[in-house]
């Protein structure tokens, strides 16, 4: 009945003290067995194949999935004893990680993809995720809510670099570094936001003092020329500070101010300067008004300058009549080349003499 007979007392090597075979499953731990339970049970204490209950054994013990005896990821079987799937702490094909947990906001999403902004999950070192690119809406690109300081230029801002220092290429109320924003930027002495000259700040970002280039209140042109120009002058160009055409004509006179000055003459400024003697008929003078400037002619309506009744009848009117008008004056010859019949010569209607008439249409027949 003996299987074996090794000659020695050692129960554990390859031939039991029965003189049996030494096997899996005996009772008896051999020196190539974990354990050994006397069973072909597995779970328990020692499974079928005499190894202790453990991940890798090729037997799927309790609390296990699977278990291909080997460590290799990826197969069938990942090497914590789990059927590969999202979540189960190995990163299987497919997947870009796995932390084996469900919470979606750690640097691993539910879905084994590396947490990243705009995958629309909020994680812990992001403000807001909205899924999308864009900027301006709820959430901004580098998943910050839109603010002043974020890095991006939202709706409203000239401008944003991310810091809350002033005087570099953004300031920390996301404008554009100038004079008049209300923050001091380098070169500048102050900066109070408006553009009012003569408060505490001038408009070109200067503390008001004489030689700032503004004339503040308090600083004239007396006391401070280089910012509010030289006090006026009679002759400066220029008609102010109380200055009148007769007081500087050289700066306030013009043709029409009632004044012959400044070079005008009656030629070129006659409402200023003509006058009845200058020799120039002008500014409303008239023959009868002004005859030394204006010397009278025929046809100007005065009858004047030696005119008579007969040298310009239209001034002076017609000569008073020397005759009868219709009265006979005399026999007279009518024709140029001799008078073969003579005519008669009668007073006109002006009461002078008249031309002298062909007797015929008188009736009265040549002989």
């Amino acid at each position: 009945g003996e299987q074996c007979d090794d000659g020695n007392s050692v129960n554990t090597d390859a031939c039991t003290n029965t003189c049996q075979v030494a096997r899996c499953g005996d009772g008896i731990v051999s020196s190539t067995e974990e354990c050994d339970d006397g069973n072909t049970s597995n779970g328990d204490t020692c499974d079928n194949n005499c190894t202790t209950p453990r991940c890798g054994n090729n037997i799927v013990d309790p609390g296990e999935q699977c278990d291909d005896g080997n460590s290799a990821n990826g197969d069938t079987c990942d090497n914590n004893c789990t059927t590969p799937r999202c979540g189960n702490g190995i990163v299987d094909p497919g997947e870009q990680c796995d932390d084996g947990n469900t919470i979606n906001t750690d640097a691993c999403t539910n879905t084994c993809h590396t947490a990243r902004c705009g995958d629309g999950i909020v994680s812990s070192v992001e403000e807001c995720d909205d899924g999308n690119t864009v900027n301006g809406d709820t959430c901004d690109n580098n998943c910050t809510k839109p603010r002043c300081g974020n890095s991006v230029v939202d709706p409203g801002e000239q401008c944003d670099d991310g810091n809350s220092t002033n005087g570099d290429t953004c300031e920390n109320n996301c404008t554009t570094p100038r004079c008049g924003n209300g923050i001091r930027d380098g070169g500048e002495q102050c900066d109070d936001g408006n553009a009012i000259n003569g408060d505490a700040c001038d408009n070109n970002c200067t503390t008001p003092r004489c030689g700032n280039g503004i004339c503040s209140a308090g600083e004239s042109c007396s006391s401070c020329p280089s910012d509010c120009g030289p006090c006026p002058f009679c002759g400066d160009g220029t008609c102010n500070n109380g200055e009148t055409p007769s007081s500087c004509p050289s700066d306030c006179a013009f043709c029409g101010d009632h004044i012959c000055n400044n070079g005008e003459t009656p030629s070129s400024c006659p409402t200023d300067c003509a006058f009845c003697g200058d020799h120039i008929c002008n500014n409303g003078e008239t023959p009868s008004s002004c005859p030394t400037d204006c010397p009278p002619v025929c046809g100007d309506g005065i009858c004047n300058g030696g005119e008579t009744c007969s040298s310009c009848p239209g001034d002076c009117g017609t000569c008073p009549g020397v005759c009868t008008p219709g009265a006979f004056l005399s026999r007279c010859c009518p024709f140029s080349g001799g008078c073969g019949c003579l005519g008669f010569q009668f007073c006109d209607s002006t009461g002078h003499p008249g031309v002298c008439e062909d007797a015929t249409p008188r009736g009265v027949a040549c002989p």
